[in-house]
């Protein structure tokens, strides 16, 4: 590399204009970053484009996620409770009749 500035990244050197967003293409110089499937993103196109939507609001999830039913949740706004076996068997499994 010639003498000038540098970004160092990804244990690796790089001209500040070749270190750029994978979405937007603009220099990632001296910013926050994501990696992706190998590719970098800067934290708006990652926001924008990758982070998980919130089953309950559709907004990009940035902080905690919760995974539950197969889907992303903000934490405010999963409202679920989670039940061991036992416990969901004994609040929600049909009743037998001749038992009762």
């Amino acid at each position: 590399m010639d003498a000038g500035p540098i970004v160092t990244a990804l244990d690796k050197k790089w001209h500040p204009e070749h270190f750029t967003c994978k979405s937007c293409h603009k220099p990632i110089e001296g910013a926050k970053f994501h990696q992706h499937d190998g590719a970098v993103h800067c934290v708006p196109c990652y926001t924008k484009f990758l982070s998980p939507r919130c089953h309950g609001c559709g907004d990009p999830i940035t902080d905690r996620v919760i995974q539950a039913l197969g889907v992303s949740w903000h934490a405010h706004h999963f409202a679920g409770r989670p039940y061991c076996s036992l416990c969901y068997a004994d609040q929600f499994a049909a009743r037998c009749a001749g038992c009762c």
